[in-house]
């Protein structure tokens, strides 16, 4: 039996239900997510922290965020993070590692990179 494709997407996953950002469409579904205002998600901007995945996002304004477990994001060609990195959100959607001086700002757990497929640009990283 191999093992090289096995699937860690949503092992230990825990959602919850956010207000999103109101530039948030269904369209976003599937992209990183931050915290732009008090219980509210949205794409943020580059460098922000990496909350979760927007998963469903509902025309009342709200939508189920991915915030534990393994996920799988889209990378940005010509800067994937490395495996074991800090990862925050790109503004787009996308992840990217965190800097240095971000790192020295943070007081919790944070987001890391397991793997990356510079193929494909995926990055699992394990939210919590």
């Amino acid at each position: 039996m191999s093992r090289d494709d096995i699937k860690f997407d949503r092992i230990g996953a825990k959602y919850a239900t956010y207000k999103t950002h109101a530039s948030i469409t269904a369209d976003d579904e599937g992209h990183a997510v931050t915290l732009t205002a008090d219980g509210t998600v949205g794409l943020g901007s580059s460098g922000d922290p990496l909350i979760g995945k927007l998963l469903k996002y509902d025309d009342d304004g709200y939508g189920s965020v991915q915030y534990a477990g393994y996920a799988v994001f889209d990378g940005v060609s010509g800067s994937l993070p490395s495996e074991k990195d800090a990862v925050a959100v790109n503004g787009a959607g996308k992840v990217i590692a965190m800097t240095s001086a971000q790192l020295l700002t943070m007081h919790h757990k944070l987001p890391t990179v397991q793997s990356v497929d510079s193929s494909t640009y995926k990055v699992v990283v394990l939210l919590s």
